[in-house]
Parts: structure tokens; sequence; C-alpha cells
């Protein structure tokens, strides 16, 4: 008996390669005549394609189509040369240097409320300074760290202890949360105002200076 098919999908690159192939697949199997090949690129950009990993309808530009066309048509194996080329970095760690992890350190010890992306701006700006704490990973990386270490922005304390103020305090400790951020349309508004220097008469005769 064969054994069952297995239910582990594929890995990425081959779901990648294979959604490439069916797309140029038609120009392979019936080459477009000359000068055709753009009308014929442009019908596959207008089509729908099944995206391999979240499963939702992605298009894809015509130049797009046409380096998968021109990458795959002289292959022996198409499939396997419309694979996603590895990066140059791949299986190796890109990690952050002893030095700037000590460095971070420091930085959050002295700001403890600062965002993730503020310690990254402070970071990138000493780094520049500073060769020698090595290079800069990207952002990602960093808040990957901070959240490992668990390096969490630090509410300043604040004389009222609510459970408001503790979710308030919770929140900004599980995620990122930047200025003036809210969860759904007009759940903030914001208001810009000041003292009127011209003052009203009221019905009463009275004058009042309005706010």
């Amino acid at each position: 008996m064969s054994p069952p098919p297995s239910s582990t999908p594929p890995p990425a690159r081959d779901q990648w390669a294979r959604l490439r192939f069916a797309v140029i697949g038609p120009l392979l199997a019936s080459p477009p005549e000359p000068g055709q090949l753009q009308a014929a690129l442009r019908l596959l950009a207008e089509r729908s394609w099944q995206h391999p990993t979240t499963g939702l309808p992605r298009r894809f530009g015509v130049s797009t189509i046409e380096r998968w066309y021109y990458q795959a048509r002289r292959q022996q194996d198409p499939v396997n040369a419309l694979k996603p080329k590895l990066r140059a970095d791949t299986g190796r760690s890109r990690a952050l240097s002893g030095a700037l992890k000590l460095a971070i350190a420091e930085q959050y010890r002295a700001h403890r409320s600062w965002s993730v992306q503020l310690h990254y701006d402070n970071l990138a700006a000493r780094v520049a300074d500073e060769p020698a704490l090595g290079p800069l990973p990207s952002y990602a990386t960093v808040r990957r760290h901070f959240k490992a270490c668990g390096l969490v922005a630090h509410k300043r304390s604040s004389r009222r202890d609510t459970d408001g103020e503790r979710r308030a305090i919770e929140r900004l400790e599980s995620r990122e949360v930047r200025s003036f951020e809210v969860d759904h349309v007009h759940g903030l508004w914001h208001l810009d105002f000041h003292h009127g220097s011209r003052k009203v008469l009221s019905n009463d005769g009275q004058w009042h200076k309005p706010t």
C-alpha cells in the first residue's frame, strides 16, 4: 500500500513556483505569434490568481509576468526555475552584535517609556556616530529583540489607579501604541481652540468673554 499523502504544505518557494508556472503556462504551451506577446501578457495581467499562502485573489503586472516567461521558457525544469531566489544571508543569523545589545539595554534603562520605533531611531543615529557598534539590522529584528528580552514601554507613573488606567498600561506593554491611535473610525476627536479676545453682549445686557 502506498503511504497516505502528507498534510504538510510544501515550502513557500515551491508554492510560489507553481503559481508562477500556472500564470505563464499558457504562454509556454502555446507561444504567442510574433508581435502578440504584449497582448497576451495584458490578458494574463487582468486575471486574478489565488495567493499561494493567504488564498486571497492577487494580480500581477505585465512586466512581472513577462519576466517569469523569459525566466522559464528555455529551462528544462521551468517550475524549478521560477522558484524565488534565496536571500544571500539565508541560513545566517541576522542578530544584533553584542555591543549593540548593550547599547539597547543602556538606552532602555534610561528611557523606559520610549516606543520601539523611538529606540530604533536613536540607535540608528548612534550607530552612525559609533560604527564599532556594528551594523543596525532592520526595525523588525530590533523589535523582536525587545520582545524577546521583555523590554516593553512603561507608562510614566500616574496619580490615578483606576481600572481604565490599568487596562491602558497593560495594552501599552503588550503592543506598540502610536500617538493618536484608535481602534475604530471616530474613536478619537481632537479639538484645538483658544479663548476669544472680543467680548459678546448677551440678551441680559452682560458682556461675556467667549470660551
